[in-house]
């Protein structure tokens, strides 16, 4: 067939996987204000991330994946209308969650209760939802990592000390607030302050 990419030389594939991973460095190299920008918050030199950006390095070390990863996961989130540091991964202004679908709360292994369906951030005081702002930078770095199902467990931790005062979140023990489908989500942040820069990495 036409295009297939099974007739695309081995070689050249490895090619055209470096120039996307390089690519994808670039744009979030540019997120994150720039080659000067990002070897002050990695402490390698301007050389080093011009080396990122051009492919030359097609992995940096784990500590540069991880803000790379967290840039490109606050560029999501943009999409989706939420404003985060793409450098720290904390959000601009406040962020709330709401939620539904069959949850379960276990402030013990004696009290624990199962919701088939159940909503968190629907009916309270504020109509924008429950407050998880100190929990996005865990997401965010969780869903920077390709690691949803962490990105979850740092929500689950939060909403058992804030949202049910469960004490501790110990998903072996099964203490906590654990989100065993969602049915639906919604994120919503208040408006950026005028004294906050809409852009933290200039």
């Amino acid at each position: 067939m036409s295009g297939d990419i099974g007739q695309v030389p081995e070689q050249f594939r490895a090619t055209l996987a470096r120039a996307g991973t390089a690519a994808r460095n670039r744009a979030l190299i540019q997120e994150l204000g720039g080659t000067r920008r990002v070897a002050e918050l990695t402490g390698r030199s301007v050389r080093t991330v011009e080396r990122w950006a051009s492919g030359q390095i097609a992995q940096p070390r784990r500590d540069a994946r991880q803000l790379l990863g967290r840039a490109d996961a606050a560029v999501r989130m943009r999409a989706r209308g939420l404003a985060v540091d793409p450098a720290t991964g904390r959000p601009l202004a406040p962020v709330y969650i709401r939620v539904n679908g069959a949850i379960r709360i276990n402030a013990s292994t004696r009290q624990q209760y199962n919701y088939p369906s159940r909503n968190i951030g629907t009916g309270g005081m504020n109509p924008l939802g429950f407050e998880i702002t100190e929990a996005m930078a865990a997401i965010t770095d969780a869903l920077g990592a390709g690691d949803p199902r962490a990105a979850q467990e740092a929500l689950e931790a939060y909403l058992s000390d804030a949202y049910a005062a469960a004490g501790s979140y110990d998903p072996i023990a099964e203490i906590g607030v654990f989100i065993d489908r969602i049915d639906g989500i919604e994120f919503n942040q208040d408006p950026i302050a005028d004294d906050v820069d809409p852009d933290p990495t200039r």
